[in-house]
């Protein structure tokens, strides 16, 4: 019978700027784990993002489900976009996690935030297929996510001189909204987007450094 590696998350070490930089290494969980990051390509892994917007969780409030090219067809539509980010995390060189940043300038949120900048973001955060990960590592989900969540923040705050960052989950959609609480985003108000009512959320970046 295999062993599984226990990892109890209680806490996570962050690396300094230069190996975050240099390896693509955000630190480990419990010196146990390491999470590292890569830029995301559809070559490398589409597929798996499309088995991950396939799953019944992520399927029912990121509106993405369907079929690989569909898939494909969006990412090569936000390509026209400038100075959108897309990026994969890993834990132990196995997919975690996916975030997309995005300009909230020209963006449908912008509307939404009359006295947005240019160094105004928001952030699509993606967690779906960690039922695997849970199950080798025998660890609970929240921690896992929680840290995962809070060092893509602060990935994209040091790839970018931002000021706020952005999020909208689906009003419905009650483990993102605790998530995003639990990290440090405050909730501005109730939001109409063209496929959800949204709950706008807002991330200052002197306060997240603090908190």
């Amino acid at each position: 019978m295999e062993c599984k590696s226990k990892i109890q998350i209680s806490h996570f070490n962050a690396s300094d700027e230069s190996v975050r930089k240099k390896q693509g290494i955000l630190g480990m969980f419990n010196e146990k784990a390491t999470l590292t990051f890569k830029p995301f390509s559809l070559q490398d892994y589409g597929r798996v993002l499309h088995s991950w917007c396939n799953k019944p969780y992520s399927a029912k409030f990121w509106n993405m489900a369907g079929s690989y090219e569909e898939l494909e067809d969006h990412f090569l539509q936000r390509q026209n976009f400038t100075n959108v980010i897309h990026t994969i995390y890993f834990i132990n060189e196995q997919p975690l996690a996916f975030t997309e940043a995005y300009p909230i300038i020209g963006s449908e949120l912008q509307e939404h935030i009359p006295d947005a900048s240019d160094k105004d973001y928001g952030i699509h955060f993606l967690m779906a297929p960690p039922r695997s990960i849970l199950e080798k590592y025998d660890i609970s989900s929240l921690p896992l996510t929680f840290f995962t969540l809070k060092q893509a923040l602060r990935n994209l705050y040091q790839e970018i001189p931002l000021a706020n960052i952005y999020a909208e989950p689906d009003l419905q959609n009650n483990h993102a909204i605790s998530l995003a609480k639990l990290t440090g985003f405050k909730k501005l108000k109730n939001i109409q987007l063209p496929d959800k009512v949204a709950a706008l959320m807002q991330m200052d970046r002197d306060e997240f450094f603090l908190y």
